[in-house]
């Protein structure tokens, strides 16, 4: 995928929304496997929409790990600050969003259970708690790795840029010496030849000093 593509906002989110539902997808084959194999009845679509359910709350919490994560930095001199912050945020998703998906089952009609909402939000709770904690340091690392990624290769632009400016300053004078000394070789055996010489370098150094701000320089 092209740089340009990914500075449009948009794009990052619609390849989170597939990332989180790629996930879901995942942990349905693998609990759907786990089960067949061991003969056990499994109900595949009502287990896919629990886990779509899961993976949508989590796109909306991927939002706000990255807005905590823009006003609380972790890549600052004093992180240990910033990082108690991510502590109690990450502690505070990974306990609410048990209940919060229990409670748009019921609404969605998916999610029927004779048991009180609450019941079954602490037992959701006990159950996903430590791989929301997981998921949202996970997101927070790989939000780092494209951000390295990023400064990493803008610093690799930058420095391309910098040597080929480096070499057009090496080349430039021993190109102009080399051609100098030719046109004086020239002035005195073909005068006309050294003329049309001059008329060249001439135009030569006006289009360079016109482009000067151009990756290549013709020669």
């Amino acid at each position: 995928m092209s740089p340009a593509l990914l500075q449009r906002r948009w794009v990052p989110w619609v390849l989170v929304s597939a990332g989180w539902a790629f996930i879901a997808v995942f942990y349905t084959t693998q609990s759907g496997l786990q089960a067949t194999t061991a003969g056990v009845p499994f109900g595949w679509t009502r287990v896919l929409r629990a886990e779509l359910v899961y993976g949508a709350l989590w796109v909306a919490l991927t939002v706000a790990v990255v807005h905590i994560d823009r006003k609380f930095p972790l890549d600052v001199p004093r992180w240990w600050r910033n990082g108690l912050v991510h502590l109690g945020a990450s502690i505070l998703v990974a306990a609410l969003h048990p209940p919060v998906m229990v409670g748009v089952m019921r609404l969605l009609g998916w999610g029927r259970s004779p048991q009180p909402f609450w019941e079954v939000g602490k037992l959701a709770i006990v159950a996903s708690f430590h791989v929301n904690l997981t998921f949202y340091w996970g997101v927070l690392g790989v939000r780092y790795i494209l951000r390295n990624y990023q400064k990493y290769s803008n610093l690799e632009a930058r420095l391309a840029q910098s040597q080929l400016q480096v070499l057009k300053m090496q080349l430039d004078p021993h190109f102009l010496f080399n051609t100098l000394n030719a046109i004086s070789t020239l002035i005195h055996s073909d005068a006309e030849a050294a003329e049309k010489m001059l008329v060249r370098l001439a135009d030569l150094l006006r289009s360079s000093l016109d482009s000067s701000n151009a990756h290549e320089v013709s020669l």
